[in-house]
């Protein structure tokens, strides 16, 4: 009896509980229209607007941006040398001497031969490297007087990396230093380690073809003073290497011109400009 009357309350409860009314989504209000000063749709609008794609000006910024970020990424890239061929100054390491005739043997048991008379291209050197070169400033926290290394078209650029980045390394470290006439501190020591390189080629080359190779790049370059004598370099083994004829030959005018405004014995920086330049017409 007691189960039958607690039953009949609890169903009398539920008749009587209130029936909830179905909830309508709309959009901008009940009254169907936008609340004023927007909503949360609005305020993302507004947030979306403000940015740079719906903005041409910024856009445009933006793009530029990128492509500046994007090239000095680049030159960054250039400037640690890691575009320029593994390099450094120091004698060659071929033997004292060549065997009789010129001649060894590879290990095919072919012949491998020096010749010394073989024909050697005539370097083309460029013009107008030295146009619109920036004048040399003194820094006056520094005092080391910045002068400028500027590609240019027609030049070898892992060579010229490879000689602007160590005279920059030089300057940094304060061992650059504007040094009067240098002519009597040249001698025939080129020549003698132009020699040593090619019997350094003749003695790891691989056979005839990997030394005619060696030989046609080595005869295409000059011997060249890493740290050059007008910047207190030394006339030394150790201080020379072969890079391209007409690099050096730019590299070497593009020195002399700027070093001729700067006084003997002051200190000189290199700054390198990577951008490849075109002489005017």
């Amino acid at each position: 009896m007691r189960r039958l009357i607690l039953l009949a309350f609890v169903l009398a409860l539920g008749f009587h509980k209130k029936t909830r009314t179905p909830h309508v989504n709309t959009p901008h209000g009940a009254n169907g229209k936008r609340p004023k000063g927007g909503g949360a749709d609005a305020e993302g609008k507004r947030r979306k607007g403000s940015g740079a794609d719906t903005d041409p000006t910024r856009r445009s910024r933006h793009a530029t941006g990128a492509t500046v970020r994007a090239r000095q990424a680049s030159l960054k890239k250039v400037a640690t040398g890691t575009t320029a061929r593994p390099k450094a100054p120091g004698a060659p390491k071929g033997p004292d001497r060549l065997p009789a005739g010129r001649t060894r043997k590879d290990a095919k048991g072919k012949d491998i031969t020096l010749d010394p008379d073989r024909v050697k291209q005539a370097p083309t050197y460029t013009r107008g490297f030295a146009q619109d070169l920036p004048k040399p400033v003194k820094d006056p926290k520094t005092g080391k007087w910045t002068v400028t290394l500027r590609m240019h078209e027609g030049w070898d650029r892992s060579d010229f990396e490879a000689k602007a980045n160590h005279l920059k390394n030089l300057g940094d470290e304060g061992k650059l230093v504007k040094t009067p006439d240098t002519a009597d501190l040249r001698s025939d020591k080129t020549d003698a380690w132009r020699a040593g390189k090619e019997r350094e080629a003749f003695e790891q080359a691989t056979d005839q073809a990997d030394l005619d190779r060696r030989l046609a790049e080595l005869d295409g370059q000059q011997v060249d003073h890493a740290q050059d004598l007008q910047l207190g370099g030394e006339d030394s083994p150790d201080n020379m290497w072969a890079i391209d004829s007409a690099t050096n030959h730019g590299m070497g005018g593009q020195l002399r011109q700027q070093l001729a405004q700067v006084p003997n014995g002051e200190p000189v920086q290199i700054n390198i400009v990577h951008d490849k330049y075109s002489p005017k017409p």
